[in-house]
Formats: C-alpha cells, structure tokens, sequence
C-alpha cells in the first residue's frame, strides 16, 4: 500500500509538471495561482505551512521561520501536494529534513507522500535525472542543481540519491546519531537509522564542537557500514556538510567502482 500511495504522488507530480510545461523554479507560485491556491504569508505558529480548502479555493499560509528560499519553496509544494493529493485534514509541515515526521499511521504517510510529490514536483525527473550521471560524486554537483532549481541542499540530495545510478547514500545525523538515510537503488549496505556517528567519519567533528572537513574525503567503510558483515578492510568516500537550521550533519557515502571489493561475508 505504502509503495503504491508513494507511486501515486511520484505520477501526480509528474503530470503536473508535463501539462504546465514547467522548466524553471519562478514557475511554482504561478501553478499554485492557476491550481487556486493562494499563498499568504504569516499568521502561523507550530508549523512551517499549513493548507486550508475552502469551496473552489484554497490558501497555503506560511511561517516567517524560512530560513532560506528552498524552504520556503518545498512548504509550497508540499502544502499543493496535500491538495492534489486530496488529503483531509493533514497537520501543518514542512520541511525536507522531516523524511520521517513524527506522524502516525496514515498521518505519517500523507505527510511522506506530499514530501515525495514536493521534490518530484520542484525537480522534475526529465531535468534533473541527466545531471545526476556524473563522478565523482560530492556535494558541488548537488549544490548547483539545488541553486538552478532554487532548492534546499537537503532535498536536492535526497532527489540525487533518488535518480543517480552511482552507489550513494545521503545520511542525516543529528545529536551524534543517524536520523534518517535515503540510500539510491545501486547502494547495497545497509547504514541503520539511529546508529551512532562514529569517530573516523568525516561527519563526527561536527559533534565535538569543531569544523567539517570541505573535501570529499576518503574514509574506512566501517564510518558507516558494520565491519561485521564485510570480508576485508576497504575505503569508501564522504563528503560532509553542515546544516545550521537542524543542528546536523548532511553526509553524501559515495562508493566508487573502483572500490568493487566491497563485499559481505556470507
């Protein structure tokens, strides 16, 4: 059901976006105008945007807590993503950071499906899946997609990690453990939500009060992958950001071919 619903949003977005013919970032407030939802902000407390439907309308308010204009820009998307998707009486969001919101049952996954319809919707496959095809794989690739697209760092990797073909993962720690990770369809190992971020990954300084590496940096695999289940010591690459908003860490695990010797213990 889940896999379906989420299929769902990914096919809404889509089609939105194919019959508004939308190729630039300033076009999100004018769909939001033609979809007769209009955009308001201030007025909100407890929540980064809020949706209400009134008969053929409907008004999305949003917090003057933005603390940049990709959060600003995914609150909308989400909030059209709850109307589209014909979501009923929904708690105010949004931010890409919450990929797990702490929602409830099917709370929990309309919240998860307006995620997906938001970053489906503000970087849309045709456009971005191209420029996800390169290598290395660091942060300065993603970093110009986010700014060409007017999107947050946070969701733009996660959209990354969505359509590369390259073995990554993006990784949010906060408060010295793994939040959340959203690995793409090549990454194989599994990085536990909840683990702890360990000493020798490029992300731990940021936990002991000091600064991020800004390299993409070589590191042992078991930073984040269990040393338990691999056959011989083997390297892979981080690179690590800071994400002041959220008090965490935004970690890109890239393996690269020619680290093919990856492999588990049976």
């Amino acid at each position: 059901m889940r896999e379906l619903r989420l299929r769902r949003a990914r096919r809404v977005a889509a089609e939105l976006v194919d019959s508004y013919s939308i190729d630039h970032p300033d076009q999100l407030e004018d769909v939001a105008w033609l979809l007769r939802a209009q955009v308001i902000e201030g007025g909100l407390r407890g929540s980064l945007a809020r949706v209400a439907r009134f008969d053929r309308t409907a008004r999305i308010r949003l917090s003057h807590n933005h603390v940049e204009p990709g959060q600003r820009r995914f609150s909308i998307a989400h909030e059209l993503g709850h109307l589209l998707l014909g979501h009923r009486g929904v708690a105010g969001c949004s931010r890409a950071s919450d990929v797990s919101a702490s929602y409830k049952g099917d709370g929990k996954l309309r919240e998860e499906e307006a995620n997906v319809f938001a970053g489906d919707f503000l970087l849309p496959t045709r456009l971005v899946k191209p420029r996800c095809e390169v290598s290395p794989v660091d942060f300065g690739v993603i970093q110009k997609i986010a700014d060409d697209f007017g999107t947050s760092l946070v969701a733009t990797a996660i959209r990354f990690a969505e359509l590369t073909s390259e073995r990554c993962a993006v990784v949010l720690s906060q408060q010295n453990k793994v939040r959340w990770v959203v690995s793409s369809r090549t990454f194989w190992p599994e990085i536990r939500r909840g683990q702890p971020v360990l000493p020798w990954s490029v992300a731990a300084p940021y936990f002991r009060g000091k600064p991020l590496s800004a390299e993409l940096e070589e590191v042992d695999a078991t930073a984040w992958i269990d040393g338990d289940h691999m056959r011989g010591p083997t390297e892979i690459y981080e690179h690590a950001r800071e994400i002041p908003s959220i008090k965490g860490v935004l970690s890109l695990v890239w393996i690269p071919e020619s680290c093919s010797e990856l492999t588990w213990r049976q």
